[in-house]
């Protein structure tokens, strides 16, 4: 046996690696994986695949040439545990997910960071059959319509508006009564009507400004400690009685004062006085 060619061949056979099914376990580079068959050492690897983009997890097929090197020839599954966001972050256009007649369900594009969710046609429903469903967002949430919005609670609708430690405003709708808490309630409008069979106001200042103001009412009760009015003129008519009762009773006027009726009666129970520089009795 020639010795020269027995010493190349062993030589050739230990730069021969080994060749077969491999998984992925780490990948370095677009070009450069390490890769695993079974329970050997990692080994790196080169992608001999065009448009392959390898993920950790995936099995493939290695091939180990007389150089030592090892190169990816073939993908026989393809990792379950990729995520469409991890795909789209080495992907330079967006991602894209479609149903089987070609409409878009979900898109995603890395350059943005915007993830959208599509429904063309038909209804999207979302259900908790067991447990609370929560959403949390840095920028708000902004809900946009053409149609109706409803909001159903079978015990309680709280909304709740507060910055830091500042003053909360709060509504809240509980079956059969709600009920508004602010520092400050503003309401405009161009008609206002209010519908109740009893109303209560309590506060400790009360102000309104209005143009004309007209109250029907079967019966007026008013208490106060003090009454000030001020007017330019004042006409009360009665179709019955009008009776005031005071402890003292004062009427003052600048100019004249006239006391007009069909029958008219002063009565004093102990003395009356009549004074005035002209009296005329006709």
């Amino acid at each position: 046996m020639n010795p020269s060619w027995t010493d190349e061949a062993a030589t050739a056979s230990t730069r021969y690696t080994r060749s077969g099914p491999a998984e992925i376990v780490a990948v370095l580079s677009r070009q450069r994986v390490k890769l695993t068959f079974g329970d050997s050492e990692p080994r790196e690897a080169s992608l001999g695949l065009p448009d392959y983009a390898p993920s950790v997890g995936d099995r493939v097929l290695a091939f180990g040439d007389s150089q030592g090197s090892l190169w990816i020839v073939g993908l026989l599954a393809p990792s379950m545990t990729a995520s469409l966001l991890e795909d789209a972050e080495r992907e330079a256009a967006p991602t894209r997910v479609r149903d089987k007649r070609g409409r878009l369900l979900f898109e995603y594009d890395p350059e943005t960071d915007r993830a959208v969710l599509h429904q063309t046609d038909g209804d999207l429903e979302l259900r908790v059959e067991a447990g609370a469903l929560r959403v949390h967002t840095r920028d708000g949430v902004e809900v946009d319509t053409d149609a109706a919005f409803r909001v159903r609670a079978g015990r309680e609708l709280d909304l709740t508006a507060r910055k830091d430690d500042g003053p909360a405003s709060r509504l809240r709708m509980q079956p059969g009564e709600l009920s508004i808490a602010s520092a400050v309630v503003t309401a405009a409008a161009t008609q206002l009507e209010v519908l109740a069979e009893r109303a209560s106001v309590q506060a400790q200042r009360v102000q309104t400004h209005v143009e004309r103001a007209r109250h029907v009412a079967k019966t007026v009760e008013l208490r106060a400690g003090r009454i000030v009015e001020h007017a330019v003129d004042v006409y009360r008519e009665a179709e019955g009685l009008s009776q005031t009762r005071a402890g003292r009773l004062k009427l003052v006027a600048k100019r004249a004062a006239q006391l007009v009726g069909e029958n008219t009666l002063i009565k004093a129970r102990d003395r009356m006085k009549v004074k005035g520089e002209r009296i005329h009795l006709a």
